[in-house]
């Protein structure tokens, strides 16, 4: 039995390091309030920066959101760019395929009318998720919709509610 636990641990442990050394790629992001820009302005606007963000990570209703992705191996095949939204699980709403440009090592992108929510954002290559990444987009006066987590227990959803149908209902 010993001579077959010990294997089996440094085979797990060999694989856990190997899949844990891979460097997928990171995400930064960059939003502008295009509002005031001219339709010319929209069209050929690139950002200059892109920062890297810690969760929380959250934007304004009326702004529109670049991404950019760069990978930890470059690659110059379409890579799948997932967007989802959160409501009862994740519901993907955008699928595209990109290349990465040959001058520059990033995907670079973007997401103008989002509304607010949770969304995923996922790169994938060659059926491979490399990397992907929630954030949130919040109103213009900073609060959140009407929102309910459905990953959270029902007693914790229903213990939250202001109007409790137990304290509405005759007895």
């Amino acid at each position: 039995m010993r001579r077959l636990f010990f294997p089996l641990v440094l085979t797990v442990c060999n694989v856990f390091l190997i899949s844990c050394a891979k460097n997928h790629g990171s995400f930064a992001f960059h939003s502008v309030d295009e509002r005031r820009f001219t339709e010319f302005q929209k069209k050929n606007y690139i950002p200059g920066n892109f920062n890297k963000y810690t969760s929380p990570i959250q934007f304004g209703e009326n702004q529109t959101l670049w991404f950019a992705f760069q990978p930890g191996k470059i690659s110059h095949e379409k890579y799948a760019i997932s967007l989802s939204r959160k409501s009862l699980g994740w519901i993907e709403i955008d699928l595209k395929n990109l290349e990465i440009p040959k001058k520059i090592a990033y995907l670079i992108d973007n997401y103008p009318n989002l509304q607010a929510g949770k969304y995923l954002l996922t790169v994938a290559l060659r059926n491979e998720i490399l990397n992907s990444i929630e954030f949130e987009i919040i109103n213009e006066r900073g609060q959140r919709d009407d929102f309910i987590d459905y990953d959270l227990p029902i007693n914790v959803v229903l213990d939250s509610d202001g109007d409790d149908l137990r304290d509405l209902s005759r007895e």
